[in-house]
């Protein structure tokens, strides 16, 4: 385990402050503050070693590469990971370190979300698995994400919106640069040893996400434990 890697820390603050706590509390406790902490916001929010305040802009699918850019900027260290608002983070996740020419995503994230009981009297939560692509489980080289996401705004300087961002595949590097006519990146897959937790709830950008009958379920999770417990102390 290298200390060369930089957490980059990014909230458009839509979420309760409650949940948002919980989870920047539990980042410390998964870092053990052994880390940086590049912190990126939409509005003051006293966190990280470096605070970066983008102030009152509209929360969007373009907006969230901006302000990864601007994290990854400010960074010194060889490599990032990025850490959402909604995702709390096991430790050995961190310990990855990508190939120079590679976009790392960790595909031992489950979310966690609810549901309707079998009598549909209640809500239950639970955790469901299925393989994505996701930016918050992103670590790579500081310098190759820098580059990527400043050929991209360079060559799509201006606001960018959700529904056309969905059409063209505006996502995570290593995805879509072709549809966007850029320099082809490489993506790739890690496993770290415990999982990650992503909670489900409305105020994401993207929305609420279902449940597929293909998705893999349960309701305890090592070192987690069991989802309504989770979901009790994260979301409140």
């Amino acid at each position: 385990m290298s200390s060369h890697l930089t957490c980059l820390y990014y909230t458009a603050q839509r979420i309760d402050p409650r949940f948002g706590d919980a989870v920047r509390a539990e980042l410390l406790r998964s870092t053990n503050n052994y880390y940086p902490i590049i912190c990126v916001s939409h509005g003051p929010l006293a966190f990280g070693d470096v605070q970066i305040d983008v102030g009152p802009i509209a929360p969007s699918i373009y907006q969230v590469y901006v302000n990864v850019l601007l994290a990854a900027k400010a960074a010194d260290t060889e490599h990032v990971c990025c850490c959402e608002d909604d995702t709390v983070y096991a430790k050995e996740h961190f310990y990855h370190r990508p190939a120079p020419d590679v976009f790392s995503y960790d595909r031992s994230r489950w979310v966690l979300t609810r549901r309707l009981s079998d009598d549909g009297k209640s809500r239950v939560a639970l955790y469901y698995w299925r393989l994505r692509t996701q930016l918050a489980m992103l670590i790579a080289r500081r310098s190759l994400l820098v580059e990527t996401l400043e050929e991209r705004l360079s060559a799509y300087p201006s606001f960018v919106p959700d529904d056309v961002a969905k059409k063209t595949g505006w996502g995570e590097p290593g995805r879509y640069e072709k549809n966007l006519r850029l320099t082809p990146r490489t993506r790739a897959y890690f496993e770290a040893g415990e999982p990650s937790i992503t909670v489900n709830h409305t105020a994401s950008l993207m929305g609420r996400r279902q449940v597929q009958p293909t998705d893999l379920t349960c309701d305890d999770l090592p070192p987690w434990g069991k989802a309504d417990r989770l979901w009790r102390r994260i979301h409140g």
